[in-house]
């Protein structure tokens, strides 16, 4: 599981990906955010439970968006591969600890002669978004008042406090079930993962088009880790280093048939040689016992056979 985190991470994280799933699916394709303009976060935050204990959360990629010489955004992306029915606690647990740490960030000035640690008074949105790449639908919450059990009712007290909890909304976007027209939104990698997921896991024909995969070694990972084919990784070794000029898609997908074309001759070649030992093994087993030198229960014990099998051999 740890792998396979670090694979998601790994290509999501990619300043030019990253910028392109916001750029498409939070700003319709608008080119808002530049991959120059984005810095890494820490993904660490801590907070204090029940217990009176100090904990700490991770969150997925973290980064901080810089335009016109200031701050306009704390991005955050999550990475789901299965629905997750407490997802709007975990946002807002990360999103919280983004503004907190606001609050307390300080910075050194100085003050009649005395250099001081002072609040720093900026102030700049946090947004998270889930990419979910699940193959059922995600017919979970995407909102706070959703996750409560039992769920709100409209019954005279919960209408009221209704008016006062703050309902807290998350972004999931279902890469699989994106239109064709907001994949072809997309101009990094992401592009190509998109368009794969959205023709596979709907039953329809994928023929890919010549996108150039950008960043070859970590976008293979991640479908590895995504469709749980081996062969995506396995193949790194053949197209990266040893191809000459760009590297797409289509190119990807011929050396990873290939492969499943050639391991299953290799099966195929196990499968004859094992049925070929077996079947000497059982013509051995009827010559000994026409022979005389081993009798037919013995034989028929060895052979794995029926009594009957083994007597029409006989």
């Amino acid at each position: 599981m740890a792998q396979a985190d670090i694979a998601e991470k790994s290509f999501i994280a990619l300043n030019d990906v990253f910028a392109d799933i916001f750029n498409v699916l939070v700003f319709g394709g608008k080119q808002m955010m530049t991959e120059d303009s984005l810095s890494d976060c820490n993904p660490l935050s801590q907070y204090k439970a029940d217990d009176e204990r100090l904990h700490e959360q991770e969150r997925d990629i973290f980064k901080l968006w810089r335009g016109h010489g200031v701050n306009l955004l704390l991005a955050g992306i999550e990475n789901q591969t299965k629905p997750d029915k407490d997802m709007p606690f975990r946002v807002i647990g990360y999103d919280g600890a983004a503004y907190r740490s606001q609050l307390l960030k300080t910075e050194e000035k100085e003050i009649n002669g005395k250099r001081k640690k002072v609040p720093v008074k900026e102030r700049y949105p946090v947004l998270t978004i889930v990419l979910y790449f699940g193959k059922e639908f995600w017919n979970y919450p995407k909102n706070l008042i959703e996750c409560f059990e039992p769920p709100l009712v409209e019954d005279e007290i919960t209408e009221v406090l209704k008016e006062y909890i703050q309902d807290y909304r998350v972004h999931v976007f279902d890469i699989p079930r994106l239109t064709k027209e907001q994949v072809q939104l997309f101009r990094s990698d992401f592009k190509a993962v998109a368009d794969y997921y959205t023709n596979v896991y709907n039953d329809s024909v994928y023929v890919p088009d010549d996108t150039v995969i950008a960043h070859v070694d970590e976008f293979l990972k991640l479908m590895k880790v995504l469709t749980g084919d081996k062969r995506f990784e396995e193949i790194a070794h053949a197209v990266i280093g040893t191809e000459k000029g760009e590297i797409r898609m289509c190119r990807i997908l011929d050396e990873r048939e290939a492969r499943g074309e050639a391991r299953g001759f290799e099966r195929g070649l196990e499968q004859g040689i094992e049925q070929g030992i077996e079947q000497g093994k059982v013509k051995t087993l009827v010559f000994l016992v026409k022979d005389g030198v081993i009798s037919k229960e013995i034989a028929v014990e060895k052979s794995g056979m029926t009594k009957e099998e083994f007597e029409k051999l006989l």
